[in-house]
């Protein structure tokens, strides 16, 4: 199903609010003076249901959290390796019933298989409060604490996309050494210092006042997912409208089902060339069918250009300011192919139905650059992919010759990658080789889908390389950047 709907005037995009909670907070600096300035940044839920939120904002230094969950009881939430609770690091905190005394507490998870699930209390305690409160149905909770304590039972806020893990309570701990256990929990996948959880999307958008934005929905009409399967790839074909003038695509947002959160693994959206016609067919199939198919073999091969990825953990897409993704007149009546995962590991008895996709947002205020997608990597997932056992550390790379990137003959560009790396993969990077002795390669931390807030240019004459690290110990990985150091400090700072 597509919607293309009439021009507005602005787009209004407002942060999700809780029900029942309390708008005004009066949060305390971190030098111990009183500041409502110090508003969040970055929001997000965690869960489907929109039963645990997670705010925050930070600096070169510090990470200030903010946690409500829809409980009375304690609340936690931590950074894990993998998304499991063995060697995670935890943030848990509750209101006490009868006092209002507000705690938080710095934990360390480990799981043995004699004593089960053991949270730690550190004996180096990194959070430092800031605020907290409860009313009838929700339970907020604010801390701050460094990006890196050096702790080695904390885990550093990175660039990188973290596994988080929340859990809740229904009521407070026994007493503040004692924890029972939780009664809800879950994971995500959170990049915290990407602009696309800042609250106040239009200026991600970098929208101005005379810009009209438009939206355009691609999804699948309820698609029947079998209970007999565990996992499901369906392609459909969407046949675009017509198109009056030329118009930048600015931003791409996840169109999930709600309760379909956990259901939806992925989303890509492919351009189709014209030989994809009115009369091609089937307009609908299971993308990784196991007969061959004459029709679907001439579809997929024919809908290669990709408009849209999404992936678990990701958020909207934001492109640059001074570009957009260019949807034309000539493009008019032409096919796209959406192409949805669904990861059923636990099926319902009964089949369940989605109408999932994204949605394009549009603007016909036209930017200085069309933006255009290319694909770095491994594709063929066959041996190559395969890793060894006992190994601490692994690569897989691919790339692309100069000789490959010089062929399309483009001029200097500006990239900001989006990538989907699976859970195993525990780092991502994508570098450029410049023949050009001043010329510097650059790395950037890959993501579950990512968009770069500031682009950097990049020479159609270099080489690219793109790979993703794993660790399948799971352990903690850390960098040392030359003349970088690690460092406590006696005060928490948070320069504004």
């Amino acid at each position: 199903m597509m919607a293309f709907l009439s021009r507005r005037t602005a787009l209004t995009i407002k942060a999700h609010l809780l029900a029942g909670l309390i708008a005004a907070i009066s949060a305390q600096d971190y030098d111990g003076s009183t500041d409502t300035s110090l508003s969040l940044t970055h929001s997000t839920f965690l869960d489907g249901k929109r039963d645990f939120f997670l705010g925050w904002r930070f600096n070169a230094t510090h990470m200030d959290v903010e946690i409500t969950a829809r409980t009375r009881g304690w609340i936690a939430v931590g950074i894990s390796p993998n998304g499991q609770m063995d060697q995670s690091d935890v943030l848990l905190g509750w209101v006490d019933d009868n006092t209002n005394a507000v705690t938080v507490q710095d934990r360390w998870n480990t799981v043995d298989a004699k004593t089960g699930v053991n949270l730690l209390l550190d004996g180096k305690q990194d959070w430092q409060l800031v605020t907290g409160f409860q009313n009838d149905t929700h339970t907020t909770v604010r801390a701050v604490r460094a990006l890196d304590t050096c702790d080695p039972q904390d885990r550093p806020f990175t660039q990188s996309t973290l596994r988080i893990i929340y859990a809740y309570h229904t009521s407070d701990p026994i007493n503040p050494q004692t924890i029972t256990k939780h009664t809800q929990r879950g994971v995500r996948s959170v990049l915290f210092h990407s602009p696309s959880f800042w609250i106040n999307r239009t200026d991600v958008l970098n929208v101005k006042p005379q810009q009209r934005l438009q939206q355009m929905d691609i999804q699948v009409d309820k698609v029947s997912i079998p209970a007999s399967r565990s996992t499901l790839y369906w392609c459909k074909l969407i046949r675009l409208p017509v198109i009056d003038q030329k118009y930048h695509i600015i931003s791409v947002k996840p169109l999930i089902e709600q309760g379909h959160e956990s259901l939806v693994h992925h989303v890509l959206v492919y351009l189709c060339s014209d030989r994809v016609t009115d009369s091609s067919s089937p307009k609908e199939f299971d993308c990784n069918h196991e007969e061959r198919n004459e029709g679907i073999e001439m579809i997929t091969g024919n809908c290669q250009t990709v408009l849209a990825a999404w992936a678990v953990g990701g958020t909207d897409i934001v492109y640059p300011e001074e570009a957009g993704m260019p949807l034309t007149p000539e493009m008019s009546g032409r096919y796209v192919q959406i192409e949805i995962h669904y990861n059923n590991p636990n099926p319902p008895p009964e089949p369940q139905m989605d109408s999932s996709g994204v949605t394009f947002i549009l603007t016909d205020v036209l930017r200085q650059f069309d933006a255009a997608t290319v694909n770095i990597g491994v594709f063929n997932m066959n041996y190559m992919a395969t890793i060894p056992p006992n190994v601490t550390d692994f690569v897989i790379s691919g790339h692309c010759e100069a000789d490959c990137s010089t062929a399309v003959n483009l001029p200097v560009q500006k990239r900001f990658p989006v990538t989907q790396r699976r859970s195993v993969s525990s780092r991502q990077s994508l570098l450029q080789f410049s023949d050009i002795p001043s010329g510097r390669n650059s790395r950037h931390p890959g993501s579950a889908a990512y968009t770069f807030a500031r682009p950097e240019s990049v020479s159609p004459t270099n080489s690219r390389s793109a790979g993703a690290r794993t660790d399948r110990r799971g352990r903690k990985l850390r960098l040392q950047l030359p003349g970088s150091a690690c460092f406590n400090t006696s005060k928490n700072s948070f320069i504004r």
